[in-house]
């Protein structure tokens, strides 16, 4: 049997948000940037445990935990993660030990993750959380895990909901602007379905907005309105 991983759209609520979707109680949000070679993804609602799912790194390699004074831990990859606050680095195959230098907080210091390390999670308060990898394919899984988690959450009760298809994907990737943030929404029609990723400098302007368009549930999305 396989085990449902938690959606963070489940389990996040944030009072007094006016959310347009009553599946969607915490406003969805994610950026991309690039420190030397490090992609780091920005994402929030999170759900650490979804996260490293979609990584797709093997459960018995080494890892490290750090503690709130930046001391690692021996960990395994798939072992239980702690709840709240987590900075968790993977380390390669079994048995590599923690270096003595890994940054901590881990975003303050990307460059500084040890060669071996194919990504690492930083989550602040259960909610917040951050990717890092130098693997831009890892960074895409993360973001699609994201995003179909958030339309399954919006959806509600529809028994179906489209893929994320690698082509929008990679495209959204290459033009999303470093430093910005983008918000998903999802407006479904008796027809179609539309998904707008509004992309919003650090003062909140809006850039531009990326619209996706499916034939409904059982249809794929597409950049623009043509199926």
């Amino acid at each position: 049997m396989t085990t449902r991983l938690p959606n963070p759209f489940e389990s996040h609520d944030l009072s007094g948000w006016p959310s347009a979707t009553p599946g969607v109680r915490f406003p969805p949000s994610f950026g991309l940037e690039r420190d030397g070679d490090v992609n780091l993804l920005f994402i929030a609602p999170v759900s650490a445990p979804m996260l490293r799912a979609a990584l797709g790194l093997p459960d018995g390699d080494a890892a490290a935990l750090l503690d709130h004074r930046g001391r690692a831990h021996a960990h395994v990859w798939g072992a239980p993660l702690p709840d709240g606050d987590l900075e968790f680095v993977h380390l390669g195959v079994a048995g590599t030990r923690p270096p003595p230098d890994l940054p901590s907080p881990l975003v303050s210091g990307p460059a500084s993750l040890p060669a071996g390390c194919a990504a690492a999670l930083s989550v602040q308060d259960g909610c917040h959380g951050v990717v890092l990898s130098r693997d831009p394919a890892r960074i895409s899984r993360c973001l699609r895990r994201f995003l179909d988690a958030y339309v399954e959450a919006a959806a509600g009760t529809s028994p179906r909901v489209p893929d994320v298809p690698g082509a929008a994907l990679e495209g959204l990737l290459t033009t999303a602007p470093e430093g910005a943030t983008c918000s998903p929404s999802l407006d479904m029609r008796p027809r179609f379905w539309v998904l707008d990723l509004a992309w919003r400098d650090a003062e909140g302007e809006e850039l531009f907005v990326d619209r996706w368009v499916s034939e409904g549930a059982d249809g794929r999305w597409r950049a623009g309105w043509r199926w």
